[in-house]
């Protein structure tokens, strides 16, 4: 079943679909940033990146000498790290690569399928791996508070309430929604998107219907899905 999993104050839990929710992980408490990939949490905390088996809340550390405030995302079979400027993708073996060294202003990451962007400075940048460079795909967003892909897009929320969808290849943009004005995190789940604000979890479809999944998520440090 696909689920949410979040840290709210110390603790990772799974928050599912139909409401329910259970604890994962009770030391979390210095998470900065969550990711899922080949289904265990990727979890940033201190200057270690840590490996957290979702099962059953077992965990080792994959990478370690980070700061403690960056952003993470997985692709579909890859994992990123990006911190005070610096792009690099994380091995299993506490090895890495950089792959660029430009995004200073960087605040938001996400991953569609095997494509990775960025927002920097109110534009959505598409990384470009394999060439160590980028393209821009969108300009101009005011006050971005949370970034994630969703509907084969690239989805923002601004401090106005606004979700926005941005198509990856042509930077045309949809007005998903405007009734969205705390949007703190969101992340794609299926066909949805997962907004997290004002302490209630919901699904946003791309019409923007929505449906609220649990309530009381009051101290959320970060936030990822299955």
């Amino acid at each position: 079943m696909s689920s949410v999993y979040l840290v709210d104050g110390s603790t990772l839990f799974e928050a599912r679909l139909d409401g329910t929710s259970r604890r994962v992980l009770q030391e979390c408490g210095e998470s900065v940033a969550l990711a899922r990939l080949h289904g265990d949490v990727l979890n940033l905390e201190g200057n270690t990146v840590y490996y957290i088996h979702a099962d059953d809340g077992t965990y080792a550390p994959i990478s370690r000498g980070w700061q403690g405030d960056g952003l993470l995302a997985a692709t579909a079979s890859r994992l990123f790290l990006l911190e005070r400027g610096v792009l690099v993708e994380l091995n299993d073996d506490d090895t890495y690569e950089v792959i660029g060294r430009d995004f200073r202003g960087a605040t938001h990451m996400c991953a569609l399928g095997e494509r990775l962007f960025v927002l920097e400075d109110g534009t959505v940048e598409e990384v470009l791996i394999e060439e160590r460079s980028w393209r821009i795909v969108r300009q101009e967003l005011r006050e971005v508070t949370a970034m994630a892909c969703a509907f084969g897009r690239v989805c923002v929320a601004q401090a106005d309430g606004d979700i926005l969808a941005i198509d990856p290849d042509t930077g045309e943009l949809d007005r998903i929604s405007d009734a969205w004005p705390n949007t703190q995190a969101m992340a794609g789940l299926g066909d949805a998107l997962v907004v997290l604000g004002g302490g209630a979890l919901s699904l946003l479809d791309a019409r923007g219907e929505f449906e609220v999944i649990s309530r009381d998520w009051l101290n959320v440090k970060s936030m990822t899905t299955s």
